[in-house]
């Protein structure tokens, strides 16, 4: 029977550690692990501590709970101007909180292989490295907490049924076995019904296959105002990764209040924005764009009333496909990642700050795992190979007979297909069962399904391959970046002091000094072109300075010239200088 009594539900949270043990934080000896916000600020402290000579700790700001937020900054040697940077940010998705230990531990290994791996020594000795690891401290606690629970929402709260009353009606662990999961309840007006291939499973009914809905599948929790509704006013609503500026939507409530309401939104801005070395950016979270071809507008499309349509730009998805190959030949795992980018931090770095942006899903659970009877079937079955000259094909008339049990079963549902997947690896507590349970408010219900975060959070084992992989993608990614030089600075007398000077701007590395986006928003500085001339001379033609708002990749090169009148060759400079691409300094050769 329901209660509220604190006994009763410690004792049901205590006969449920058999199930919450393999997941809680003591137990967790992974070589990426789970950790809370205490225990991951003072692993940052400590190993920023232990290795002063290549780590700083950062602090960027503080969570509307008040909890700090942290980057790392890894460097080699000195910070010159226009040393480039890559700015890694891990859960700013509450829920992924496995991605702040990837992003430690990437970090980590990067610092413990400096002096013995030529290409993470380049990587740090040429290129800033920012990592912040936790990016949405308030959504990643509860992880953490009895009652765990995949929380969004973090901030600006909404009256989300209009009874004048906020947070009201918010998904609790209304059977205390430490989790808030889902209840399904059997309704005519329902859409759900279980899947016939799994009937752990729950998908929507097809009707144009003449099925019709039998659950109503709502999450776990009360009815507190007794409007009829379960858990349909949360305590929060507006989510961090949902607050940002680009694309970002007035009137959905996890949008936040306004664009950058949120702290932990205005900090990661603010830490961009402070930050004008920072030349590429990738995002751990739901999101993907290098396993999977990202859409594209054109890179001159227009819209009406003079704003820009959203998206990519093709010749930046171009970068981003060949950057994709370059990936597909390190991690080889399937995923798949949402793409719905409103108001999320990826699209804000893209499109308002024209910077390159890799959004990675780490991990999804694989939709492709066969089932025990499949795989089965398959070790069962003949190799071509083993065939004997006597096993020829029957005529098709004559094939076996089937059954034909399954032929009207519809494609397996992606829960069920998840639940296979699990299956397959003995994962026991992957779905956690439909068990009746007498609701204060609806009666007789059923709670139970997918448990929290396990089709979030990859396994022990594939979380240390990730943190291989993303080293290794990380370490090819330095000499990829933008990088200005100068080439063929010369100079040729022409007579008397008269002096003709020239100079080439050039970029060797794979990827150009803006993006499309880069160059129309001007919001990082173009690089500099200057000439100096010694005192008693005199520039008689071309430009004592140049903006170069446009330097393609792969040897993009502008040419300069100019007409100096001089006595004194050896003191003239040319030097080009960046903000996020490098500098160089020549003294013209004479020809």
């Amino acid at each position: 029977m329901p209660t509220d009594s604190p006994s009763l539900r410690a004792a049901l949270l205590a006969l449920s550690l058999c199930a919450v043990a393999p997941f809680t934080q003591a137990q967790d000896t992974s070589r990426a692990p789970l950790l809370d916000h205490g225990r991951l600020r003072r692993a940052l402290t400590r190993f920023a501590s232990e290795h002063a000579e290549l780590v700083t700790r950062l602090e960027l700001g503080s969570s509307r709970r008040q909890l700090k937020i942290d980057a790392l900054r890894l460097a080699a040697g000195s910070l010159e101007r226009g040393r480039p940077g890559i700015l890694i940010v891990a859960n700013i998705n509450g829920p992924h909180v496995y991605t702040s230990g990837i992003a430690l531990e990437i970090a980590r290994d990067l610092v413990a292989r400096y002096r013995t791996d030529p290409a993470v020594k380049q990587l740090l000795d040429t290129t800033t490295l920012y990592v912040v690891p936790r990016a949405n401290p308030d959504g990643a606690e509860p992880r953490f907490k009895d009652g765990m629970v995949e929380k969004i929402g973090t901030g600006w709260n909404v009256d989300n049924d209009r009874d004048g009353r906020t947070g009201e009606d918010h998904a609790s662990d209304i059977n205390a076995d430490g989790y808030v999961s889902w209840m399904r309840i059997r309704d005519a007006e329902g859409e759900w019904i279980e899947d016939p291939r799994d009937r752990r499973a729950m998908r929507k009914a097809d009707a144009s296959r003449g099925e019709v809905g039998v659950w109503k599948l709502i999450r776990e929790g009360r009815d507190r105002d007794g409007d009829g509704k379960v858990a349909e006013d949360p305590g929060r609503d507006a989510e961090v990764n949902r607050n940002f500026a680009a694309g970002w939507e007035e009137h959905d409530p996890r949008a936040g209040r306004y664009p950058t309401h949120e702290p932990e939104t205005r900090a990661l801005c603010e830490f961009v924005m402070g930050h004008e070395d920072i030349q590429v950016v990738l995002v751990y979270g739901d999101q993907e764009n290098l396993s999977v071809e990202p859409a594209s507008v054109a890179d001159d499309a227009a819209a009406s009333d003079r704003v820009p349509p959203r998206g990519l730009r093709a010749s930046d998805a171009a970068l981003l496909k060949e950057l994709g190959r370059r990936y597909g030949k390190i991690v080889d795992r399937k995923v798949t990642g949402s793409d719905d980018t409103a108001g999320t931090f990826q699209a804000w770095t893209y499109e308002h700050r024209g910077l390159l942006t890799i959004a990675l899903a780490l991990w999804t659970v694989p939709l492709d795992a066969k089932s025990d009877d499949e795989a089965k079937s398959d070790d069962e079955a003949t190799p071509d190979d083993e065939a004997t000259p006597n096993d020829e094909a029957a005529p098709d008339d004559e094939a076996a007979p089937d059954d034909g049990e399954d032929d009207d079963l519809p494609e397996p549902s992606d829960q069920a297909k998840q639940l296979a997947w699990a299956d397959a690896q003995g994962i026991t507590n992957f779905h956690l069962g439909w068990q009746r349970f007498e609701h204060p408010e609806l009666g007789e219900v059923e709670i139970g399904g997918v448990r929290p975060f396990v089709t979030i959070e990859p396994p022990d084992a594939v979380r240390g391959q990730i943190v291989d992989e993303q080293v290794e993608f990380l370490a090819s990614l330095a000499p990829l970046l933008a990088r200005v030089q100068l080439t063929g600075v010369e100079a040729e007398v022409l007579g008397g002091d008269l002096v003709r000077v020239r100079a080439s701007v050039e970029n060797p590395a794979f990827l150009p000094l803006f993006t499309v986006w880069g160059k129309r928003t001007r919001t990082t500085r173009p690089a500099r072109l200057q000439i100096f001339v010694p005192e008693g001379s005199q520039l008689m033609a071309g430009e004592r300075q140049h903006l170069l708002w446009e330097l393609p990749g792969s040897g993009g090169r502008k040419d300069f010239e100019w007409l100096v009148q001089t006595d004194d060759v050896s003191k003239i400079g040319i030097r080009v200088e960046t903000k996020n691409a490098g500098a160089a300094s020549a003294v013209p050769e004479v020809k």
